[in-house]
């Protein structure tokens, strides 16, 4: 249940017209603490080949400034290994598969001709004001659920927080951290690039 001035759920946006490898100038200020769960990449022309477009979050700290310590500098969210990436043909770095199949057990709903012979002649439903000739339905429509067959990668860095101390997972971002989109890769002909990094509030 969302409290306070924010909801629970943040979904930071950006758009790229024709993205080339560069920082983001359109920053987010984080207003409150957040766990960054994963960021979702569509492009609407595909990088083509081989080529792969990689977008990083730079984290720089301003909840880190100053203390006991020294400041932490700027970091990003992911490694190079686990940075959300479009490669190839791909227009996403997530994929969405027909998973399950459904049967809705309705055998005779207005849009299925009417049990007989097949083929048969008649009305194909209630509203119809001709007949024809159609092949009869006798088992039940079949629907497919959806969902992603992968799912959002969750930031996998580390910084030392400004006591020199503790690792501190870069999923954890603190209000007042300035955030940056980092586009990098070899974009090849891609266009139109959809960002969203989806937060939860902490």
């Amino acid at each position: 249940m969302s409290s306070g001035l924010y909801p629970d759920f943040f979904q930071i946006e950006r758009f790229q017209a024709t993205p080339t490898a560069a920082n983001q100038s359109q920053v987010y200020m984080a207003p409150v603490d957040l766990d960054v769960l994963g960021m979702v990449l569509y492009a609407g022309t595909a990088p083509a080949s081989t080529n792969s477009m990689t977008v990083n979050i730079s984290n720089y700290p301003t909840s880190q400034q100053g203390g006991s310590g020294t400041s932490v500098g700027a970091y990003n969210l992911w490694t190079a290994t686990n940075v959300p990436t479009v490669t190839g043909t791909a227009h996403s770095n997530l994929t969405i598969t027909n998973s399950a199949t459904v049967v809705e057990n309705i055998p005779y709903a207005l849009n299925y001709p009417l049990p007989g012979q097949s083929p048969v002649t008649g009305y194909e439903t209630a509203q119809s004001t001709a007949q024809g000739t159609y092949t009869a339905v006798t088992a039940p429509p079949t629907f497919y659920v959806y969902e992603l067959s992968k799912g959002l990668v969750a930031p996998d860095n580390t910084y030392t927080d400004y006591n020199g101390v503790l690792l501190k997972p870069a999923s954890h971002v603190h209000a007042g951290d300035v955030l940056t989109f980092v586009i990098g890769g070899t974009v090849g002909s891609a266009a139109n690039l959809e960002m969203l990094l989806v937060c939860q509030k902490r």
